[in-house]
């Protein structure tokens, strides 16, 4: 490639062989006006300046043709467009008050992002409208709270063993393996002690009724017992509540050991007032 060549094909005059010298103060200003033209107006596209028509990132550039390979040479994350995703703006940054880091979607704050204990341990300061928050050990905390009554729908519920809340399954659909509860020890059960007490660390010392659990277990009624069942517990294993409502069950069985014992001196009283007639 002779001198000039590279200069014509990027569509600037180039000077022959046969031009007057004498002129070639013109020439060179003819060059210096390429040169502010594309300082100024920046007219000259990266295909025109590097061969490969890719600007590399060092230079400025995304070191790519397509826009998915520059997201991908720039290690970007592409914002929405995702299966089941919108075409929403989204804004991450650190908070001015340096309390954490907000997430706006286009132009309504959705809130704060903590990794770990949030740094205000009242969670009440991070709630938005309808959303619950996990403040750990199985403890949830939700807008309303006791004050707010359930309605139409609603559904006993109780912790999973994964720390989830679901709803306590009780249809036929749902079951198996299906036995007749043997009966349990009911005067053991009719022994348990009802007692009041308050809960260790309470400093306002509420007081509350109800059994031991640890003596529900020994009257025969383990199944009403829920059991720590994290094995990285240091009491894995051991009863940590008593669940109050299927202890109706049991109160079921006397009811209908009851029942029947009602009958048979029912009809025994009306045998002896019929034999004395």
């Amino acid at each position: 490639m002779a001198n000039g060549d590279a200069a014509a094909a990027a569509g600037m005059d180039v000077v022959s062989g046969a031009a007057d010298i004498k002129k070639s103060y013109d020439e060179i200003n003819k060059t210096r006006d390429y040169l502010a033209g594309h300082e100024t107006a920046g007219g000259h596209p990266a295909a025109s300046v590097i061969s490969s028509g890719q600007l590399p990132i060092t230079k400025g550039g995304t070191g790519a043709a397509t826009f998915a390979a520059a997201l991908a040479a720039l290690h970007a994350v592409e914002q929405g467009g995702g299966t089941g995703m919108g075409t929403n703006r989204i804004r991450i940054g650190w908070a001015s008050d340096s309390s954490g880091v907000i997430v706006q979607v286009d132009n309504t704050v959705i809130g704060k992002i903590y990794f770990g204990t949030p740094p205000n341990p009242d969670l009440s300061s991070y709630q938005q409208k309808g959303v619950n928050y996990e403040a750990g050990n199985g403890v949830l905390v939700s807008p309303g709270g006791r004050n707010s009554t359930a309605t139409s729908g609603y559904a006993a519920a109780y912790f999973n063993g994964d720390g989830t809340l679901r709803i306590s399954p009780s249809a036929l659909r749902f079951k198996e393996n299906i036995v007749e509860w043997e009966e349990s020890d009911l005067d053991a059960f009719l022994a348990l002690r009802d007692v009041k007490y308050t809960l260790i660390g309470d400093t306002e010392h509420v007081v509350h009724v109800g059994w031991i659990a640890e003596e529900v277990i020994a009257a025969g009624l383990e199944e009403i017992v829920p059991t720590n069942t994290d094995p990285e517990a240091e009491d894995f294993g051991l009863p940590i509540s008593i669940d109050y409502a299927l202890a109706v069950i049991p109160l079921h069985m006397l009811a209908k050991r009851q029942a029947a014992q009602i009958a048979d001196l029912t009809a025994r009283i009306e045998s002896l007032e019929a034999n004395r007639g």
